[in-house]
Formats: C-alpha cells, sequence, structure tokens
C-alpha cells in the first residue's frame, strides 16, 4: 500500500466517487490547494465551488444543493465554532434533517478564537 497524505487521498477520493455519481460536487473555503481539493477542481471544474472565507455560508450553500438532490462535500482545513453551530442548526430543523451533506475537515484545528 503507498503511503499518502490524508490530503491528498482525499481529493483523489473525490474524483472517484464523482465517477461513479455525477452528483457529487465540492464547495471549498478558499482552501482547494490545501485540502488537495484541486484535483477534484481540475477533473471536474462545472463540479467545484470556491466558496470564498465563508465557511458558514458554504455549509448553508451545500444544505441547499442537497435539497436539489445534489451530494456536496465541504472541505476547509480547520474548524471553528461557527461552522460546528452551523452543522447542528441544519441537523436540527426538520426540513434539513433529511439533507445528506457531507463535511469534511482535513487537520482539524480546535481554537477559542473561531
Amino acid at each position: 500500500m503507498e503511503m499518502k497524505a490524508t490530503r491528498r487521498a482525499y481529493g483523489e477520493s473525490l474524483i472517484e466517487l464523482a465517477k461513479c455519481d455525477p452528483r457529487v460536487v465540492v464547495l471549498d473555503a478558499d482552501l482547494a490547494h490545501a485540502t488537495f481539493t484541486t484535483l477534484f477542481r481540475d477533473a471536474f471544474p462545472e463540479r467545484h465551488y470556491n466558496m470564498g472565507i465563508a465557511e458558514a455560508n458554504m455549509v448553508d450553500v451545500a444544505a441547499g444543493m442537497s435539497g436539489t438532490g445534489l451530494v456536496p462535500f465541504c472541505s476547509t482545513q480547520g474548524i471553528c465554532n461557527k461552522i460546528v453551530c452551523k452543522v447542528r442548526q441544519l441537523c436540527l430543523t426538520e426540513i434539513n434533517s433529511i439533507l445528506v451533506c457531507q463535511t469534511i475537515i482535513n487537520h482539524i484545528k480546535l481554537s477559542k478564537s473561531c
């Protein structure tokens, strides 16, 4: 088995998923190089969305995409309380409880400053 960075494996795995399922889309928070979603962006540019430095908004957009039948993967390099609260809020609302939204956090870093 070849050793590789988990970030690279994530980027490569997204490509494999997208080949099997045309509903797979990837959102990132201006960190495509850090999360290796550049690999996905190069393979499927029409299914990659750079949401800028707005992680909580990215989660909202992903929930909306889920509602249309897409399977979004949110990618960011850290996590802060805003994202945790947003995901929790979406899970607790009846309308969004049935939505599928994958939130992937590479190299989780918890900080009180978020």
